[in-house]
Order: structure tokens, then C-alpha cells, then sequence
């Protein structure tokens, strides 16, 4: 019996599954695992990938998109090992055996739920790989958190200085992403797997939720990298109107937790952030970050102010 099963979810990102599964051939020599490939109704063929990872992988192509969260669940069902790990297809290791040694830290704290990694992009950059439960203490700790980061920055440039304080070795949080989300197989079904009446986004919020609730804590180990290729593959596809589907879900999540007086707070809040960013966050986040802040805010604009009262108009008419 295997370690650990990886299970990683494909919707036409074979490209991208193809160097994901490469770096875990090349970099995980020590880890006993398996690889379970699920391939949501999506226009890949695995003929020539299976011939290449001929041992260890399963590919088992669906008939229709279940959407992630189902997927993930019927595909947990057929793995073999106790430790389930969910692997986003635009993944990379990036250094040998930092998932074996993820395992271990996994094993060494049987109070963790899911456990995490830091992700870095193709630059080395370090990107957000945990995120908090969506409220409006939440909203408003990120706004404040996002634009004080900024603020030392510009110092830090100005005076010549370098102030960034490592991060602690294992940092506990709400929320990990599901690009790389390591659960125990016993507690994963405890807790109902991810929740199965979600499509796609915030799948993997609602999961550290539930095991949150469960009495378990979820965090991220630092020390382990990988790289994520952020959206790519649903940036193909939306463009920037996958920004629509995550406020969607952030909403949904919040209903369906807090209620709608508590899910209309966090929405007031969350358009008072993305106006400031646009009027003043975007002035500070440096050439090739201002487009791509001031999009991003603004399509949140347009979501809560416009595209919200959009669906929900077409929906009674």
C-alpha cells in the first residue's frame, strides 16, 4: 500500500499535466505513492501521457464535469493510501523529496487537518498560498494587511533597506488551497469531503472549514515550495471573469454559513477594499503589478455593482 495518493484534477490542461507529473517522477524519489489522474470530460487524450508515466499513475477519464469538489470525492474513493494529497495540474516540485518530507510533517501533528506549502511563481516570487475564512473582520485584516506591505516596500526602496521577515516554519491558518492540499483519508470522510453541491471555487475553503469545526487546524509548511502557474488554465478559458465566479463563491460560502445579514456586510466591505485598491493600492504595486491589481479590483467592482444584480435579474425574468 502506498503513502500517499496524489490526486490531481484535468480540465484541458494537459500541457500543464504533463510537466506536473514529470517533476513528481524527478524530484520524489524516496516517497511511496500513487497518482491518481481525473479527467473532468475534457478534450485531452491520455494515450500518450499514460506511455510515459506507466507505473504508479491511474488516468481515469469521467463521462461529464462534476466539477472539482465531486471529482475530488469519487476520486478519493479509489485511492489506496491513508494520506490523500490534492495536486492543481499547473503544479511543479520544484526540489527533491519536499512532498515526502510534507508527509512527515503531516504525520508528526495529529491535530493538523489539512496542511499546505508556500507556492512561488516562475519568477521565485512568493504568492499567496493560504487564505482566511471570507468575513468582515477578514475582508478588512487583508485590506489593511495588503496595503501596509506595500507601504514598507516603498520605504524599504527608498532607504536601501531589505526589511522581510521570514516566515515561521509551519504557519497555522484558516484556509490552504487546493492546488496543494494535503488531508488525512479518516478525516477528509469525516467531514463529508469537499462539499459536493459546490462546482468550481472555494471548494477547498469550505473543506478546512469543516475540519476547523471538527476540532482539527490546518496550516501551511514554508519550508516546502512548489510552483503554481496562478489561473492559468481558468484564465484560458474566462479570461478575467473567473474573478465573477470566486465572488460568487465567497458569497455563496458566506449564506451558507453566516447567513445573508452577515454575507451583506462582508459584500459593503469587500467593495470598499477593491475601491481603495483601485483608486490607490494600484499607484504603489510597481510596473508589472498596477495593471493587474487595478483589473482585478475593478472586476470585483463590477461584480458586487453590477454583474451580481445582472444574474439575479435573469434568474427571475
Amino acid at each position: 500500500m502506498p503513502e500517499l495518493s496524489i490526486i490531481i484534477i484535468n480540465w484541458n490542461s494537459k500541457a500543464l499535466l504533463v510537466k506536473c507529473l514529470g517533476s513528481l517522477s524527478l524530484h520524489e524519489m524516496r516517497l511511496d505513492y500513487e497518482v491518481l489522474v481525473i479527467d473532468n470530460n475534457s478534450a485531452d487524450d491520455f494515450a500518450d501521457i499514460h506511455a510515459d508515466f506507466p507505473e504508479r499513475h491511474r488516468f481515469v477519464k469521467f463521462p461529464e464535469n462534476i466539477g472539482f469538489g465531486r471529482a475530488c470525492n469519487a476520486a478519493a474513493g479509489m485511492a489506496n493510501a491513508g494520506i490523500l494529497l490534492f495536486l492543481g495540474p499547473d503544479t511543479e516540485i520544484l526540489h527533491d523529496d519536499d512532498l515526502c518530507r510534507l508527509l512527515e510533517e503531516y504525520s508528526l501533528n495529529p491535530r493538523l487537518g489539512a496542511l499546505g506549502c508556500q507556492f512561488v511563481d516562475e519568477g521565485g516570487e512568493r504568492q499567496y498560498s493560504s487564505v482566511p475564512f471570507p468575513s468582515p473582520a477578514n475582508i478588512l485584516k487583508s485590506w489593511w494587511r495588503e496595503n501596509s506591505r506595500n507601504a514598507l516596500a516603498i520605504w524599504c526602496r527608498l532607504s536601501g533597506r531589505r526589511s522581510k521577515p521570514l516566515p515561521p516554519r509551519l504557519e497555522y491558518c484558516d484556509a490552504v488551497l487546493g492546488h496543494c492540499l494535503m488531508v488525512a483519508r479518516d478525516k477528509f470522510e469525516a467531514v463529508g469531503g469537499f462539499p459536493p453541491d459546490v462546482f468550481l471555487f472555494s471548494e477547498d475553503i469550505e473543506l478546512c472549514k469543516k475540519l476547523v469545526l471538527a476540532g482539527y487546524t490546518n496550516a501551511k509548511d514554508n519550508r516546502r515550495t512548489i510552483l503554481h502557474r496562478q489561473h492559468k488554465s481558468i484564465r484560458e478559458k474566462y479570461g478575467w471573469d473567473f474573478i465573477y465566479l470566486v465572488q460568487e463563491s465567497l458569497v455563496r460560502f458566506n449564506v451558507k454559513y453566516h447567513g445573508r445579514l452577515y454575507s451583506a456586510v462582508a459584500a459593503v466591505l469587500t467593495i470598499f477594499a477593491a475601491l481603495w485598491n483601485c483608486l490607490f493600492l494600484w499607484i504603489f504595486s510597481g510596473r508589472g503589478n498596477a495593471r493587474e491589481t487595478f483589473v482585478r479590483n475593478g472586476k470585483i467592482l463590477q461584480y458586487y455593482l453590477y454583474e451580481r444584480f445582472r444574474i439575479k435579474n435573469a434568474g427571475q425574468s
